[in-house]
Protein backbone atom coordinates (compact mmCIF):
# COMPACT_ATOMS: atom_id res chain seq x y z
CA UNK A 1 0.00 0.00 0.00
CA UNK A 2 1.18 3.50 -0.80
CA UNK A 3 2.42 5.05 2.47
CA UNK A 4 2.85 8.74 1.59
CA UNK A 5 -0.64 10.08 0.90
CA UNK A 6 -3.10 7.17 1.33
CA UNK A 7 -5.38 9.25 -0.88
CA UNK A 8 -4.87 9.23 -4.67
CA UNK A 9 -6.46 12.68 -4.93
CA UNK A 10 -3.48 14.22 -3.08
CA UNK A 11 -0.77 12.18 -4.80
CA UNK A 12 1.31 14.37 -7.08
CA UNK A 13 4.68 12.60 -6.90
CA UNK A 14 5.88 10.46 -9.78
CA UNK A 15 5.98 6.68 -9.48
CA UNK A 16 9.71 6.55 -8.64
CA UNK A 17 9.50 8.94 -5.71
CA UNK A 18 6.46 7.15 -4.29
CA UNK A 19 8.24 3.79 -4.60
CA UNK A 20 11.39 5.08 -2.90
CA UNK A 21 9.39 6.63 -0.06
CA UNK A 22 7.58 3.31 0.38
CA UNK A 23 10.92 1.50 0.53
CA UNK A 24 12.22 3.90 3.20
CA UNK A 25 9.03 3.47 5.25
CA UNK A 26 9.35 -0.32 5.02
CA UNK A 27 12.82 0.08 6.58
CA UNK A 28 11.45 1.97 9.57
CA UNK A 29 12.38 5.48 8.43
CA UNK A 30 10.01 8.32 9.38
CA UNK A 31 9.04 9.89 6.05
CA UNK A 32 7.80 13.13 7.58
CA UNK A 33 11.32 14.44 8.17
CA UNK A 34 11.82 14.78 4.40
CA UNK A 35 8.90 17.18 3.92
CA UNK A 36 10.23 20.44 5.42
CA UNK A 37 10.25 22.08 1.95
CA UNK A 38 7.15 20.38 0.53
CA UNK A 39 5.06 23.57 0.13
CA UNK A 40 5.02 24.15 -3.65
CA UNK A 41 4.92 27.59 -5.22
CA UNK A 42 1.37 28.12 -6.56
CA UNK A 43 2.51 30.36 -9.42
CA UNK A 44 5.00 27.77 -10.63
CA UNK A 45 2.39 25.00 -10.39
CA UNK A 46 -0.03 27.07 -12.45
CA UNK A 47 2.59 27.82 -15.09
CA UNK A 48 3.94 24.26 -15.41
CA UNK A 49 0.66 22.34 -15.27
CA UNK A 50 -2.22 24.58 -16.42
CA UNK A 51 -0.52 27.01 -18.78
CA UNK A 52 1.78 24.44 -20.38
CA UNK A 53 -0.85 21.66 -20.14
CA UNK A 54 1.46 19.16 -18.47
CA UNK A 55 0.37 16.30 -16.21
CA UNK A 56 1.24 16.17 -12.54
CA UNK A 57 3.71 13.28 -12.85
CA UNK A 58 5.88 15.48 -15.09
CA UNK A 59 6.16 18.17 -12.39
CA UNK A 60 9.49 18.32 -10.53
CA UNK A 61 8.59 18.66 -6.82
CA UNK A 62 10.64 20.04 -3.96
CA UNK A 63 10.65 16.77 -2.00
CA UNK A 64 12.48 13.58 -2.82
CA UNK A 65 15.84 14.96 -3.81
CA UNK A 66 17.48 15.45 -0.43
CA UNK A 67 18.43 11.89 0.47
CA UNK A 68 22.12 12.72 0.97
CA UNK A 69 21.26 15.22 3.73
CA UNK A 70 20.24 12.21 5.83
CA UNK A 71 23.16 9.96 4.91
CA UNK A 72 21.19 7.99 2.30
CA UNK A 73 23.37 7.20 -0.72
CA UNK A 74 21.75 6.96 -4.15
CA UNK A 75 23.64 4.39 -6.25
CA UNK A 76 23.11 4.15 -10.01
CA UNK A 77 24.68 1.34 -12.03
CA UNK A 78 24.57 1.61 -15.82
CA UNK A 79 24.31 -1.38 -18.17
CA UNK A 80 24.35 -2.13 -21.87
CA UNK A 81 22.34 -5.33 -21.44
CA UNK A 82 20.27 -6.00 -18.32
CA UNK A 83 21.97 -9.37 -17.97
CA UNK A 84 25.18 -7.47 -17.09
CA UNK A 85 23.72 -6.34 -13.74
CA UNK A 86 21.81 -9.51 -12.82
CA UNK A 87 24.55 -10.67 -10.38
CA UNK A 88 24.29 -7.32 -8.57
CA UNK A 89 20.48 -7.46 -8.63
CA UNK A 90 20.62 -10.93 -7.06
CA UNK A 91 23.05 -9.72 -4.41
CA UNK A 92 20.84 -6.76 -3.52
CA UNK A 93 17.74 -8.98 -3.35
CA UNK A 94 19.64 -11.29 -0.96
CA UNK A 95 20.33 -8.21 1.22
CA UNK A 96 16.58 -7.36 1.04
CA UNK A 97 17.23 -4.15 -0.85
CA UNK A 98 14.76 -2.96 -3.47
CA UNK A 99 16.16 -2.50 -6.97
CA UNK A 100 14.55 0.26 -9.05
CA UNK A 101 14.34 0.03 -12.82
CA UNK A 102 12.90 2.05 -15.72
CA UNK A 103 11.09 0.55 -18.68
CA UNK A 104 8.63 1.58 -21.36
CA UNK A 105 4.98 1.39 -20.36
CA UNK A 106 3.98 -1.27 -22.92
CA UNK A 107 6.06 -3.78 -20.93
CA UNK A 108 3.71 -3.31 -17.94
CA UNK A 109 1.18 -6.13 -18.39
CA UNK A 110 -1.30 -5.16 -15.69
CA UNK A 111 -1.77 -1.44 -16.43
CA UNK A 112 -3.24 0.61 -19.26
CA UNK A 113 -0.64 3.32 -19.74
CA UNK A 114 0.45 5.55 -22.57
CA UNK A 115 2.93 3.24 -24.41
CA UNK A 116 5.31 6.19 -24.80
CA UNK A 117 5.40 6.76 -21.04
CA UNK A 118 8.52 5.77 -19.11
CA UNK A 119 7.66 3.95 -15.91
CA UNK A 120 9.44 2.91 -12.71
CA UNK A 121 9.17 -0.48 -10.98
CA UNK A 122 10.75 -1.84 -7.81
CA UNK A 123 12.14 -5.37 -7.93
CA UNK A 124 11.40 -6.98 -4.54
CA UNK A 125 12.65 -10.49 -5.24
CA UNK A 126 11.88 -13.66 -7.17
CA UNK A 127 8.62 -15.57 -7.41
CA UNK A 128 10.21 -18.93 -8.19
CA UNK A 129 13.20 -18.71 -10.50
CA UNK A 130 11.51 -17.49 -13.68
CA UNK A 131 9.52 -14.52 -12.37
CA UNK A 132 10.27 -11.28 -10.55
CA UNK A 133 8.14 -10.05 -7.68
CA UNK A 134 7.56 -6.35 -8.35
CA UNK A 135 5.96 -3.33 -6.71
CA UNK A 136 4.15 -0.93 -9.02
CA UNK A 137 3.18 1.52 -6.29
CA UNK A 138 1.06 3.63 -6.12
CA UNK A 139 -1.19 1.23 -8.05
CA UNK A 140 -0.32 -2.32 -7.11
CA UNK A 141 1.96 -4.43 -4.95
CA UNK A 142 3.08 -8.02 -5.41
CA UNK A 143 3.03 -8.02 -9.21
CA UNK A 144 4.50 -11.17 -10.75
CA UNK A 145 6.20 -10.72 -14.12
CA UNK A 146 8.39 -13.10 -16.13
CA UNK A 147 12.09 -12.35 -15.78
CA UNK A 148 12.45 -12.51 -19.57
CA UNK A 149 9.89 -9.74 -20.06
CA UNK A 150 11.66 -7.47 -17.56
CA UNK A 151 14.96 -8.22 -19.30
CA UNK A 152 13.47 -7.19 -22.64
CA UNK A 153 11.86 -4.08 -21.16
CA UNK A 154 15.09 -2.93 -19.53
CA UNK A 155 17.16 -3.65 -22.64
CA UNK A 156 14.87 -1.43 -24.71
CA UNK A 157 14.62 1.23 -22.02
CA UNK A 158 15.84 4.75 -22.65
CA UNK A 159 17.26 4.81 -19.11
CA UNK A 160 19.68 1.91 -18.93
CA UNK A 161 20.63 1.85 -15.29
CA UNK A 162 19.42 0.33 -12.06
CA UNK A 163 19.17 2.34 -8.85
CA UNK A 164 19.35 1.31 -5.23
CA UNK A 165 19.57 3.20 -1.95
CA UNK A 166 22.23 2.46 0.66
CA UNK A 167 20.76 3.14 4.11
CA UNK A 168 23.75 2.12 6.23
CA UNK A 169 24.74 5.71 7.00
CA UNK A 170 21.23 7.00 7.55
CA UNK A 171 21.09 9.22 10.62
CA UNK A 172 18.49 11.56 12.06
CA UNK A 173 20.49 13.55 14.57
CA UNK A 174 19.54 16.68 16.50
CA UNK A 175 22.01 18.58 14.32
CA UNK A 176 20.19 17.40 11.19
CA UNK A 177 16.83 18.45 12.63
CA UNK A 178 18.15 21.92 13.51
CA UNK A 179 19.52 22.27 9.99
CA UNK A 180 16.11 21.25 8.61
CA UNK A 181 14.40 23.90 10.72
CA UNK A 182 16.78 26.51 9.35
CA UNK A 183 15.93 25.37 5.81
CA UNK A 184 12.25 25.41 6.77
CA UNK A 185 12.55 29.05 7.88
CA UNK A 186 14.15 30.02 4.56
CA UNK A 187 11.52 28.06 2.66
CA UNK A 188 8.66 29.85 4.45
CA UNK A 189 10.28 33.23 3.83
CA UNK A 190 10.50 32.38 0.11
CA UNK A 191 6.76 31.57 -0.23
CA UNK A 192 5.20 34.08 -2.60
CA UNK A 193 1.46 34.60 -2.13
CA UNK A 194 1.07 37.64 -4.38
CA UNK A 195 -0.11 35.39 -7.24
CA UNK A 196 -3.81 34.50 -6.86
CA UNK A 197 -3.84 30.86 -7.96
CA UNK A 198 -7.59 30.33 -7.48
CA UNK A 199 -8.67 33.56 -9.11
CA UNK A 200 -6.58 32.55 -12.11
CA UNK A 201 -8.33 29.14 -12.25
CA UNK A 202 -11.74 30.79 -12.20
CA UNK A 203 -10.78 33.32 -14.88
CA UNK A 204 -9.33 30.60 -17.12
CA UNK A 205 -12.56 28.57 -16.82
CA UNK A 206 -15.00 31.42 -17.44
CA UNK A 207 -13.13 33.49 -20.04
CA UNK A 208 -12.95 30.77 -22.69
CA UNK A 209 -15.45 28.75 -24.72
CA UNK A 210 -17.17 26.08 -22.55
CA UNK A 211 -15.61 23.24 -24.56
CA UNK A 212 -12.13 24.68 -24.01
CA UNK A 213 -12.88 25.11 -20.31
CA UNK A 214 -13.85 21.41 -20.03
CA UNK A 215 -10.59 20.44 -21.76
CA UNK A 216 -8.64 22.38 -19.12
CA UNK A 217 -10.22 20.53 -16.18
CA UNK A 218 -7.81 17.52 -16.09
CA UNK A 219 -4.85 19.91 -15.86
CA UNK A 220 -6.58 21.99 -13.19
CA UNK A 221 -7.33 18.83 -11.24
CA UNK A 222 -3.65 17.87 -11.43
CA UNK A 223 -2.59 21.35 -10.30
CA UNK A 224 -4.98 21.15 -7.35
CA UNK A 225 -3.54 17.73 -6.46
CA UNK A 226 -0.07 19.30 -6.31
CA UNK A 227 -1.28 22.17 -4.11
CA UNK A 228 -3.28 19.88 -1.78
CA UNK A 229 -0.64 17.14 -1.65
CA UNK A 230 2.27 19.50 -1.00
CA UNK A 231 0.39 21.28 1.82
CA UNK A 232 -0.53 17.87 3.26
CA UNK A 233 3.13 16.75 3.33
CA UNK A 234 4.26 20.12 4.70
CA UNK A 235 1.77 19.83 7.56
CA UNK A 236 3.04 16.32 8.32
CA UNK A 237 6.54 17.72 8.82
CA UNK A 238 5.35 20.62 10.98
CA UNK A 239 3.36 18.34 13.27
CA UNK A 240 6.06 15.65 13.50
CA UNK A 241 8.83 18.04 14.45
CA UNK A 242 6.60 20.00 16.82
CA UNK A 243 7.49 23.21 15.02
CA UNK A 244 3.92 24.51 15.05
CA UNK A 245 0.86 23.69 17.12
CA UNK A 246 -1.70 21.06 16.12
CA UNK A 247 -4.14 23.93 15.61
CA UNK A 248 -2.18 25.01 12.55
CA UNK A 249 -2.31 21.45 11.26
CA UNK A 250 -6.09 21.55 11.68
CA UNK A 251 -6.26 24.65 9.48
CA UNK A 252 -4.23 22.99 6.73
CA UNK A 253 -6.39 19.87 6.98
CA UNK A 254 -9.54 21.94 6.48
CA UNK A 255 -7.91 23.83 3.60
CA UNK A 256 -7.09 20.56 1.84
CA UNK A 257 -10.65 19.30 2.26
CA UNK A 258 -11.93 22.50 0.67
CA UNK A 259 -9.58 21.93 -2.28
CA UNK A 260 -11.19 18.50 -2.56
CA UNK A 261 -14.59 20.18 -2.84
CA UNK A 262 -13.32 22.30 -5.74
CA UNK A 263 -11.97 19.16 -7.41
CA UNK A 264 -15.40 17.56 -7.05
CA UNK A 265 -17.05 20.61 -8.62
CA UNK A 266 -14.65 20.36 -11.56
CA UNK A 267 -15.31 16.63 -11.86
CA UNK A 268 -19.04 17.30 -11.96
CA UNK A 269 -18.51 19.95 -14.66
CA UNK A 270 -16.48 17.52 -16.77
CA UNK A 271 -19.31 14.97 -16.56
CA UNK A 272 -22.26 17.31 -17.13
CA UNK A 273 -20.38 19.63 -19.52
CA UNK A 274 -21.77 22.55 -17.52
CA UNK A 275 -19.92 24.99 -15.26
CA UNK A 276 -21.49 26.15 -12.00
CA UNK A 277 -19.97 29.63 -12.27
CA UNK A 278 -21.51 30.90 -9.05
CA UNK A 279 -20.40 27.90 -7.02
CA UNK A 280 -16.92 27.90 -8.55
CA UNK A 281 -16.53 31.61 -7.83
CA UNK A 282 -17.49 31.21 -4.18
CA UNK A 283 -15.21 28.20 -3.67
CA UNK A 284 -12.24 29.85 -5.41
CA UNK A 285 -12.64 33.02 -3.34
CA UNK A 286 -12.76 30.97 -0.15
CA UNK A 287 -9.67 28.97 -1.08
CA UNK A 288 -7.81 32.14 -2.04
CA UNK A 289 -8.54 33.62 1.39
CA UNK A 290 -7.51 30.39 3.12
CA UNK A 291 -4.19 30.18 1.27
CA UNK A 292 -3.42 33.83 2.01
CA UNK A 293 -4.32 33.44 5.68
CA UNK A 294 -2.16 30.31 6.03
CA UNK A 295 0.87 31.97 4.46
CA UNK A 296 0.49 35.05 6.66
CA UNK A 297 0.23 32.88 9.77
CA UNK A 298 3.30 30.87 8.70
CA UNK A 299 5.36 33.99 8.19
CA UNK A 300 4.25 35.41 11.55
CA UNK A 301 5.37 32.20 13.25
CA UNK A 302 8.87 32.41 11.75
CA UNK A 303 11.51 33.33 14.33
CA UNK A 304 15.28 33.52 14.21
CA UNK A 305 15.70 30.93 16.96
CA UNK A 306 14.88 27.93 14.81
CA UNK A 307 16.40 25.43 17.25
CA UNK A 308 13.76 26.31 19.81
CA UNK A 309 10.97 27.19 17.40
CA UNK A 310 7.59 26.54 18.96
CA UNK A 311 4.26 28.10 18.08
CA UNK A 312 2.53 30.74 20.16
CA UNK A 313 -0.51 30.48 17.87
CA UNK A 314 -3.80 31.48 19.53
CA UNK A 315 -6.86 30.02 17.83
CA UNK A 316 -9.54 31.99 19.68
CA UNK A 317 -11.91 33.75 17.27
CA UNK A 318 -15.62 34.54 16.77
CA UNK A 319 -17.73 32.56 14.31
CA UNK A 320 -21.41 32.74 13.38
CA UNK A 321 -24.31 30.31 13.07
CA UNK A 322 -25.36 28.95 9.65
CA UNK A 323 -27.99 30.63 7.49
CA UNK A 324 -30.93 29.53 5.30
CA UNK A 325 -31.85 26.46 7.36
CA UNK A 326 -34.64 24.54 5.62
CA UNK A 327 -36.38 21.17 5.35
CA UNK A 328 -35.39 19.24 2.21
CA UNK A 329 -37.52 16.13 2.65
CA UNK A 330 -39.41 14.20 5.29
CA UNK A 331 -41.09 10.86 5.88
CA UNK A 332 -43.22 9.56 8.71
CA UNK A 333 -40.10 8.83 10.80
CA UNK A 334 -37.34 11.03 9.36
CA UNK A 335 -36.55 14.64 8.46
CA UNK A 336 -33.74 15.84 6.19
CA UNK A 337 -32.53 19.44 6.60
CA UNK A 338 -29.89 21.57 4.90
CA UNK A 339 -28.36 25.01 5.28
CA UNK A 340 -26.08 27.42 3.48
CA UNK A 341 -22.38 26.81 3.95
CA UNK A 342 -20.83 29.32 6.33
CA UNK A 343 -18.99 32.25 4.73
CA UNK A 344 -16.33 31.93 7.44
CA UNK A 345 -13.31 30.31 5.80
CA UNK A 346 -12.39 28.11 8.76
CA UNK A 347 -15.84 26.76 9.69
CA UNK A 348 -15.51 23.03 9.15
CA UNK A 349 -18.40 21.32 10.98
CA UNK A 350 -21.82 21.84 12.50
CA UNK A 351 -23.43 20.72 15.75
CA UNK A 352 -26.93 19.30 15.37
CA UNK A 353 -29.67 19.66 18.02
CA UNK A 354 -33.13 18.10 18.25
CA UNK A 355 -35.64 19.71 20.62
CA UNK A 356 -32.78 21.56 22.29
CA UNK A 357 -30.62 18.46 22.97
CA UNK A 358 -27.26 17.94 21.25
CA UNK A 359 -27.47 15.02 18.84
CA UNK A 360 -24.50 14.91 16.47
CA UNK A 361 -21.75 16.76 14.60
CA UNK A 362 -21.48 16.72 10.80
CA UNK A 363 -18.99 18.00 8.24
CA UNK A 364 -21.57 18.55 5.50
CA UNK A 365 -24.35 21.11 5.07
CA UNK A 366 -27.23 18.66 5.43
CA UNK A 367 -28.43 16.19 8.03
CA UNK A 368 -31.08 13.46 8.30
CA UNK A 369 -32.87 12.85 11.60
CA UNK A 370 -34.17 9.28 11.97
CA UNK A 371 -36.24 7.27 14.48
CA UNK A 372 -38.75 10.11 14.84
CA UNK A 373 -42.42 9.90 15.78
CA UNK A 374 -44.92 10.18 12.88
CA UNK A 375 -46.98 13.36 12.44
CA UNK A 376 -45.10 15.40 15.00
CA UNK A 377 -43.31 18.78 14.93
CA UNK A 378 -39.70 19.01 16.11
CA UNK A 379 -37.42 21.93 16.89
CA UNK A 380 -34.16 21.44 14.95
CA UNK A 381 -31.08 23.64 15.46
CA UNK A 382 -27.62 23.95 13.95
CA UNK A 383 -24.54 25.77 15.24
CA UNK A 384 -21.12 26.22 13.61
CA UNK A 385 -17.66 25.04 14.67
CA UNK A 386 -14.33 26.00 13.11
CA UNK A 387 -11.09 24.12 12.58
CA UNK A 388 -9.68 25.69 15.74
CA UNK A 389 -12.42 24.37 18.02
CA UNK A 390 -14.44 27.59 18.36
CA UNK A 391 -18.24 27.39 18.37
CA UNK A 392 -20.88 29.95 17.36
CA UNK A 393 -22.74 31.38 20.33
CA UNK A 394 -26.08 31.38 18.48
CA UNK A 395 -27.93 28.58 16.67
CA UNK A 396 -30.03 28.52 13.54
CA UNK A 397 -33.41 27.06 14.58
CA UNK A 398 -36.66 26.06 12.87
CA UNK A 399 -39.66 23.73 13.24
CA UNK A 400 -39.90 20.63 11.04
CA UNK A 401 -42.62 17.97 10.80
CA UNK A 402 -42.60 14.23 10.11
CA UNK A 403 -45.10 13.44 7.39
CA UNK A 404 -45.36 10.67 4.80
CA UNK A 405 -46.30 11.55 1.24
CA UNK A 406 -48.95 8.97 0.34
CA UNK A 407 -48.06 9.37 -3.34
CA UNK A 408 -44.71 7.65 -2.71
CA UNK A 409 -44.95 3.99 -3.73
CA UNK A 410 -41.19 3.65 -3.30
CA UNK A 411 -40.82 2.91 0.42
CA UNK A 412 -37.17 4.06 0.39
CA UNK A 413 -37.67 7.64 -0.87
CA UNK A 414 -36.13 10.19 1.53
CA UNK A 415 -35.33 7.47 4.06
CA UNK A 416 -32.01 7.53 5.99
CA UNK A 417 -29.16 5.69 4.28
CA UNK A 418 -25.95 4.24 5.74
CA UNK A 419 -22.88 3.05 3.84
CA UNK A 420 -19.47 1.53 4.46
CA UNK A 421 -17.95 4.47 2.56
CA UNK A 422 -18.67 7.29 0.11
CA UNK A 423 -16.21 8.02 -2.69
CA UNK A 424 -16.66 11.74 -2.08
CA UNK A 425 -19.32 14.34 -1.23
CA UNK A 426 -20.66 14.33 -4.79
CA UNK A 427 -21.29 10.57 -4.89
CA UNK A 428 -22.69 10.15 -1.37
CA UNK A 429 -25.10 7.56 0.05
CA UNK A 430 -28.14 9.88 0.27
CA UNK A 431 -28.29 10.00 -3.53
CA UNK A 432 -29.83 6.52 -3.81
CA UNK A 433 -33.06 7.59 -2.03
CA UNK A 434 -33.34 11.26 -3.05
CA UNK A 435 -35.81 10.55 -5.86
CA UNK A 436 -33.38 11.99 -8.42
CA UNK A 437 -32.42 9.52 -11.17
CA UNK A 438 -29.33 11.59 -12.07
CA UNK A 439 -27.50 11.39 -8.73
CA UNK A 440 -25.62 8.34 -7.53
CA UNK A 441 -23.66 6.74 -4.71
CA UNK A 442 -20.17 5.37 -5.21
CA UNK A 443 -18.08 3.49 -2.65
CA UNK A 444 -14.36 3.26 -2.16
CA UNK A 445 -12.49 0.68 -4.26
CA UNK A 446 -12.92 -2.40 -2.11
CA UNK A 447 -14.99 -5.58 -2.54
CA UNK A 448 -16.43 -5.63 0.99
CA UNK A 449 -18.49 -2.43 0.70
CA UNK A 450 -22.18 -2.12 1.59
CA UNK A 451 -25.11 0.28 1.68
CA UNK A 452 -28.40 -0.04 3.56
CA UNK A 453 -31.68 1.82 3.97
CA UNK A 454 -33.61 2.42 7.18
CA UNK A 455 -37.32 2.15 6.34
CA UNK A 456 -38.17 3.86 9.64
CA UNK A 457 -39.88 0.85 11.19
CA UNK A 458 -40.88 -2.73 10.46
CA UNK A 459 -42.34 -2.59 6.93
CA UNK A 460 -43.84 -5.09 4.50
CA UNK A 461 -42.01 -5.27 1.15
CA UNK A 462 -41.46 -7.88 -1.55
CA UNK A 463 -39.36 -6.17 -4.20
CA UNK A 464 -36.12 -4.17 -4.55
CA UNK A 465 -34.91 -2.29 -7.63
CA UNK A 466 -31.17 -1.64 -7.99
CA UNK A 467 -30.16 0.73 -10.77
CA UNK A 468 -26.43 0.30 -11.27
CA UNK A 469 -23.93 2.68 -12.78
CA UNK A 470 -21.22 1.11 -14.98
CA UNK A 471 -19.24 0.33 -11.83
CA UNK A 472 -21.60 -2.42 -10.70
CA UNK A 473 -21.21 -5.52 -8.56
CA UNK A 474 -20.13 -8.80 -10.10
CA UNK A 475 -21.75 -10.51 -7.11
CA UNK A 476 -23.59 -9.39 -3.99
CA UNK A 477 -26.07 -10.30 -1.25
CA UNK A 478 -29.36 -8.62 -0.43
CA UNK A 479 -29.81 -8.69 3.34
CA UNK A 480 -32.57 -7.64 5.73
CA UNK A 481 -32.64 -6.85 9.45
CA UNK A 482 -34.88 -5.50 12.19
CA UNK A 483 -32.08 -4.07 14.34
CA UNK A 484 -29.31 -3.12 11.87
CA UNK A 485 -26.98 -5.61 13.57
CA UNK A 486 -28.24 -9.12 12.85
CA UNK A 487 -28.72 -9.65 9.12
CA UNK A 488 -30.41 -12.37 7.07
CA UNK A 489 -29.62 -12.91 3.39
CA UNK A 490 -32.78 -13.15 1.26
CA UNK A 491 -31.17 -12.99 -2.19
CA UNK A 492 -27.75 -13.69 -3.72
CA UNK A 493 -26.59 -12.77 -7.20
CA UNK A 494 -23.29 -14.35 -8.24
CA UNK A 495 -23.50 -13.18 -11.86
CA UNK A 496 -24.64 -9.56 -11.76
CA UNK A 497 -24.72 -7.85 -15.17
CA UNK A 498 -25.44 -4.38 -13.81
CA UNK A 499 -27.92 -1.96 -15.42
CA UNK A 500 -31.37 -2.15 -13.73
CA UNK A 501 -32.19 -5.19 -11.63
CA UNK A 502 -35.75 -5.83 -10.42
CA UNK A 503 -35.65 -8.35 -7.58
CA UNK A 504 -38.75 -10.20 -6.35
CA UNK A 505 -38.96 -12.34 -3.22
CA UNK A 506 -41.39 -13.45 -0.54
CA UNK A 507 -42.88 -10.62 1.50
CA UNK A 508 -40.53 -9.46 4.23
CA UNK A 509 -41.44 -7.73 7.50
CA UNK A 510 -38.20 -5.91 8.20
CA UNK A 511 -36.86 -2.41 8.89
CA UNK A 512 -33.45 -2.42 7.15
CA UNK A 513 -32.48 -3.50 3.61
CA UNK A 514 -28.82 -3.87 2.60
CA UNK A 515 -26.83 -4.44 -0.57
CA UNK A 516 -23.67 -6.19 0.60
CA UNK A 517 -20.95 -6.49 -2.04
CA UNK A 518 -19.05 -9.72 -2.60
CA UNK A 519 -16.98 -8.81 -5.66
CA UNK A 520 -16.77 -5.74 -7.91
CA UNK A 521 -17.15 -5.97 -11.68
CA UNK A 522 -14.60 -3.17 -12.29
CA UNK A 523 -11.51 -1.70 -10.66
CA UNK A 524 -13.71 1.06 -9.20
CA UNK A 525 -16.04 0.87 -6.22
CA UNK A 526 -19.73 -0.08 -6.27
CA UNK A 527 -22.02 2.59 -7.71
CA UNK A 528 -25.83 2.84 -7.62
CA UNK A 529 -28.13 5.46 -9.12
CA UNK A 530 -31.12 4.28 -7.06
CA UNK A 531 -31.91 1.70 -4.39
CA UNK A 532 -35.70 1.47 -4.14
CA UNK A 533 -37.94 -0.77 -2.03
CA UNK A 534 -41.49 -1.76 -2.99
CA UNK A 535 -44.46 -3.78 -1.78
CA UNK A 536 -45.96 -4.92 -5.08
CA UNK A 537 -49.58 -6.02 -5.04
Amino acid sequence: MEKVFNNPSYNYLDCRKIQVFNYLAANGIDLNVFFYNAWENAKEVHEEIITKKQRKWSYEPNVGGNWADFGIETVKVAYQQFEDVIPLVNELIERKQDVFIWLDAHYIDHRKLDPLLHHSLAIKGYEEKDSFLLDDIPVKQGVISPVSRIHDGCNYSRRKYITYYDLHNYELSETTMIQNRAKLKLHIESIDHDFNFYESIFVRLTDVHPNEAIELIPYMDDALSIIAGSRFLFARYLMTDGVLSELFGDLISHYIKTIELLKIMLLKASITKKLDSEGLSACCKKLSSMESDLVQRLKLETTSDVSGWRSTFDGTREIFSPEQLETVASSDTSIKIRWKESADIWTNSYDIYLDGAFLDNTKGCSYTFSNLIPDRSYSVSVSSRDALGNKSEEQATMLAETKWDTKNEDLAVNRPVYSSSDENLLYNKDNVTDGNQDTRWSSLCDDSQWIYIDLGGVTNFNSVILKWEDAHAASYHLDVSNDGVNWTTIYTNLDCKGKTEILHFETQQQRYVRMSGIKRATEYGYSLWTFSVWNKK
